[in-house]
């Protein structure tokens, strides 16, 4: 196993190797032809255009979206004006120096409280109205009941009956016979 490691150590290129050219692999300075200050100067102003080149690839969008935005906001700025100098109130406040916007706040209070009533209206009306036809009902029922109790009331009085407390009943005449014949014995 030792001798498979040494002999792919052997055939493999090397690490300091030249792998190709790209924007990233510095070459080695052996293979520079210029002196070190000629060198060093190139590497600064390659820096700096690389640096340029970041900054203005982030910059450049940012920079036409803050001014894009910032027109919007011009132009949303004057649409407000344009809509404030159309739509001009005169001050419903007492006092001229006083902001109006306590009378607006108590104007939109009142339109929430009639749009609460009317819905309290719209949702209490139609149990309303079915609660007056049950009580109606309900008196109907009652006066029914009551011509049918006065109705019964006089069946009863007409006809003698067994098991009426109140009435001239049979059971009645039978006890004072009882009692009549006790006393005759």
């Amino acid at each position: 196993m030792q001798h498979i490691l040494e002999k792919e150590a052997t055939t493999l290129p090397s690490i300091d190797a030249n792998k190709g050219t790209s924007i990233d692999v510095k070459p080695q300075t052996s293979q520079i032809l210029a002196g070190p200050e000629c060198l060093a100067e190139k590497k600064d102003e390659w820096e700096i255009a690389y640096i340029n080149t970041k900054i203005n690839d982030v910059y450049n969008p940012l920079n036409n979206n803050v001014d894009w935005l910032s027109m919007r906001i011009d132009l949303l700025q004057q649409d407000l004006d344009t809509i404030r100098k159309k739509d001009q109130q005169p001050a419903t406040s007492i006092d001229i120096c006083t902001i109006t916007s306590i009378d607006s706040k108590f104007a939109s209070m009142e339109d929430r409280l009639q749009t609460y009533e009317d819905m309290h209206d719209r949702f209490t009306s139609p149990i309303m109205r079915y609660l007056d036809t049950l009580s109606k009902q309900m008196m109907n029922v009652q006066r029914d009941i009551g011509t049918l109790n006065d109705q019964h009331d006089f069946k009863e009085e007409c006809s003698t009956s067994i098991d009426r407390f109140r009435r001239a009943s049979l059971d009645v005449t039978a006890a004072k016979f009882d009692q009549q014949h006790k006393l005759i014995r």
